[in-house]
């Protein structure tokens, strides 16, 4: 057969319909859409869209627009749990396509309180599931995992197949560094509850008493009116001390820092939280919001590199905070780890990798 030359298509389940348009939400645009331009800016031909599949033919990738590309050396699967593409994947690899499984959320070890885990349920979703997904990856030629945790996770399942690790950044040119605000500084959270797992509950027991002790106001960015609101999972009481703003489409996410002065990313620790990508935290140092994070690994490891602060106990959340009252230090701190993000972590910083490891796929 002759082999293919190199290009990647993206197919993602990742998507939102806002005002009658379909819309990247974050899987799809951190792990599929900027890698993409870059894979383009390289010279290797790149589409995003959804998985279809032509009747004699392989995968192809049916944009939003409706438009399809075909020909693809290699398809990178992204959340995709279907029955009917697992079923498809031995055809597709014997025309001489290479399938990918691109892994940013531990699956396996989903929280049951996590609204994913019913979504996923095999017991409710006969044809779309995660133990389909485990079959899917099983199926894989290579594996590309956000985090090391997730690469040696399933190093151990499958020692002989090719895996690769790289991990998230982010489009910074699209965000503005906020101006430190000169006011009794607001600590705020963004995400949305249903997708968590007991995450703002691991500060709790110290955090409704901090907010009153400092006179403080808590704000929760991205809340949806059917869920939980985050103060209540927070076990603040006093809702004088709590504000809310909806949840936004992803192209409008860097505005929706404009509500607080301080980030916090709690994190329960567990598996699947010791599988996260860093991803908030430096989407809170791109819009220039420090922040304190949980003390799990890719959050330790962005600390080392001089992004953001984690802590281990209550002691040192409230430290942390602290010390973030003071306005100089919030201005110091938003204009380093803004340049750090950067320099780093940056989708143009990291885009080498990208290229390096579809070539190496590739030659496979």
């Amino acid at each position: 057969m002759q082999t293919r030359r190199l290009s990647v298509g993206f197919a993602s389940t990742d998507w939102s319909r806002v005002d009658g348009f379909v819309v990247p939400n974050g899987c799809t645009w951190y792990r599929c859409m900027l890698p993409a331009q870059q894979l383009n800016i390289a010279g290797i031909h790149s589409t995003v869209g959804m998985l279809s599949k032509r009747e004699n033919a392989g995968f192809s990738i049916t944009r939003t627009n409706n438009t399809r590309a075909d020909n693809h050396s290699i398809i990178v699967l992204k959340v995709v749990m279907d029955r009917v593409a697992l079923e498809a994947i031995p055809f597709c690899k014997a025309r001489g396509q290479k399938i990918v499984v691109d892994i940013d959320d531990l699956f396996d070890e989903i929280h049951e309180t996590n609204f994913a885990a019913s979504s996923t349920d095999p017991d409710k979703n006969k044809d779309r599931n995660r133990e389909i997904y485990k079959q899917i990856i099983a199926e894989a030629d290579a594996l590309i995992c956000s985090t090391p945790f997730i690469e040696e996770y399933y190093r151990k399942m499958y020692p002989s197949k090719p895996m690769f690790v790289v991990r998230n950044a982010i489009d910074i040119d699209r965000w503005k560094r906020l101006s430190v605000v000169k006011r009794k500084p607001i600590i705020g959270w963004l995400g949305a509850t249903p997708w968590r797992s007991k995450d703002l509950e691991a500060i709790a027991d110290f955090f409704p008493k901090y907010i009153e002790s400092r006179d403080l106001i808590f704000h929760h960015a991205g809340h949806i009116p059917w869920a939980p609101p985050a103060f209540l999972q927070l076990g603040i009481q006093n809702k004088q001390r709590c504000t809310a703003s909806p949840m936004v489409p992803l192209y409008q996410l860097p505005e929706a820092y404009n509500h607080f002065d301080i980030g916090i990313v709690p994190l329960n620790d567990i598996p699947f939280n010791r599988a996260k990508s860093f991803i908030k935290g430096i989407e809170y140092a791109a819009a220039g919001i420090p922040f304190v994070a949980s003390d799990l690994p890719e959050y330790r490891f962005l600390a080392e590199n001089g992004v953001g602060r984690v802590a281990k106990n209550a002691k040192e959340w409230q430290k942390h905070m602290d010390e973030l009252m003071d306005i100089k230090i919030r201005e110091d701190e938003s204009v380093l780890n803004r340049e750090i993000v950067e320099k780093k972590f940056s989708i143009s910083a990291t885009a080498k990798s990208w290229v390096e490891v579809f070539r190496a796929i590739h030659n496979m």
